[in-house]
């Protein structure tokens, strides 16, 4: 997709928001911000201290630059203020126990789905404390055992069938995610820190 074009579906994308906001009658108390793809680096639109919550929700894996996401979150979340992250995560799982081994399975979702690093639960945890949170917990999502599909196992048809615009990519990406799922190497981290006080 042309920058241009990515520009315009974030344009709408928050259209779409703000219409969703207003009927559920939130307007006034709730933003949406349309910005550039690598304004995420600084946040400079939002003042130190914004916030008492920040919320990362399937974000850090999509970002060349994680530390400067990190680090701005850090500066306008306020002090003794929370980030919780919710994000996709790597591990080693079974038979699947080297990095080499891994990647096999999720290099090919970060090429589909146009991420650019899945991270253990560890590496989060590390990246989040290095901008100066104390992280309280950081845990695997589905310790022990295979990490669901987001998508209910009726609409795995349609997602392998569609057709349209970059309906290869679109299917691609489902089957190469539903592999590393069932290789167990997917998984999903959570993570709660607090910028201290001090």
């Amino acid at each position: 997709m042309k920058p241009a074009d990515q520009l315009n579906y974030r344009r709408a994308l928050s259209v779409r928001a703000r219409g969703v906001a207003a009927t559920r009658g939130m307007e006034g108390r709730v933003g949406f911000w349309t910005v550039g793809a690598q304004d995420y680096r600084t946040l400079m639109w939002l003042a130190n201290g914004s916030f008492k919550v920040a919320y990362a929700f399937e974000s850090i894996c999509h970002v060349t630059d994680p530390a400067a996401l990190v680090a701005a979150m850090y500066r306008v979340v306020e002090p003794g203020g929370w980030l919780i992250v919710r994000d996709w995560s790597a591990r080693p799982w079974g038979p699947y126990q080297s990095t080499g081994q891994v990647a096999h399975f999720l290099d090919p979702v970060c090429e589909n789905i146009r991420l650019a690093e899945l991270r253990t639960v560890d590496r989060h945890a590390e990246l989040i404390e290095q901008a100066g949170f104390e992280v309280h917990r950081a845990v695997d999502v589905f310790a022990g055992r295979k990490c669901w599909g987001a998508t209910p196992a009726e609409d795995r048809d349609k997602w392998l069938g569609y057709t349209g615009p970059e309906q290869d990519l679109f299917r691609q990406a489902k089957q190469v995610l539903d592999d590393a799922r069932a290789a167990g190497v997917f998984t999903v981290c959570e993570i709660l820190a607090r910028r201290p006080v001090g």
